[in-house]
């Protein structure tokens, strides 16, 4: 599983955690339409053979939510002796949400519709193949017959600047040092130089490593910001999660990378702290 996929369960988590300190809700799970379980918050008594039986229900529901008529309802409430199980039909999934008899379901209802977009949207970014293609297959094709290979470089910060909050509910920031840190797991180089070596091919910058205790690597002309506006804040967060990959390949831990200098803060260079934890990556 990439970071990209990782990062959109873990925010599927929280979500559950956050609908779960809802007075009256005991605990929420979503499951797949074909019964396999994404993500859960039970509490111990609804053991994984409780989740089974539920995946093997989750048919009945599925057809009941799933109905093409106009009329088939959205979700399925099933009332117990001593709890309710609400089924909720969100996209390519079911949220399954157990409450107690004394919970407003009205209330949960509304609550389950306002974080029905954000379960949607990570739920697509954790189910799809974020590489369609292997990287290093991508970066051999060759390139157009009129064009080349080379692209405005304004049309990369359109897509790295645009504010896909609105669409997908995930920070730029987030996604392209998830991106960066993903792309250079994948090339897996084998030292720094062949690293500025990929730098220079690609006319991303050029990298140099300023000191190795304390790690401190520099950009100049860098892809993502060289002659952006002072705007009070680093703008690399592409580049900072490709360093981190690059450091988590080649020593086997945990790295923490922060920007010190860039042109969104004035200065005329980017360059990067690292610290390296001695935590083994799991």
């Amino acid at each position: 599983m990439g970071d990209i996929n990782k990062m959109a369960l873990n925010k599927l988590k929280e979500i559950l955690k956050e609908l779960n300190k809802l007075p009256g809700i005991i605990g929420s799970a979503i499951i797949k339409k074909d019964g396999e379980i994404v993500a859960k918050d039970m509490p111990d008594y609804i053991n994984d053979d409780f989740m089974n039986m539920l995946s093997t229900i989750e048919g009945f529901i599925e057809n009941m939510l799933s109905n093409s008529n106009d009329i088939a309802p959205n979700e399925v409430i099933i009332r117990g002796k001593h709890e309710n199980i609400i089924a909720v039909n969100i996209g390519d999934v079911i949220l399954v949400v157990m409450s107690n008899l004394r919970a407003n379901l009205n209330n949960i209802l509304e609550i389950i519709d306002d974080f029905s977009d954000d379960i949607k949207n990570y739920c697509n970014m954790l189910f799809e193949n974020t590489l369609e293609f292997p990287i290093k297959q991508i970066l051999s094709m060759g390139g157009r017959k009129r064009f080349g290979r080379d692209v405005d470089i304004s049309i990369f910060r359109i897509l790295r600047f645009i504010n896909l909050r609105k669409y997908i509910g995930v920070d730029n920031e987030t996604l392209m040092y998830y991106f960066g840190k993903e792309l250079c797991r994948n090339l897996k180089f084998n030292n720094f130089d062949e690293l500025s070596d990929f730098y220079e091919k690609y006319k991303l910058g050029e990298i140099q490593m300023i000191s190795e205790n304390p790690i401190k690597i520099r950009i100049y002309d860098c892809v993502s910001c060289a002659g952006m506006l002072n705007v009070g804040k680093p703008l690399c967060h592409f580049e900072a999660g490709f360093l981190s990959g690059y450091m988590e390949n080649t020593f086997n831990k945990k790295s923490y990378v922060i920007e010190t200098h860039c042109w969104g803060l004035g200065n005329e260079f980017c360059q990067f702290e690292i610290k390296l934890i001695n935590k083994p990556k799991k």
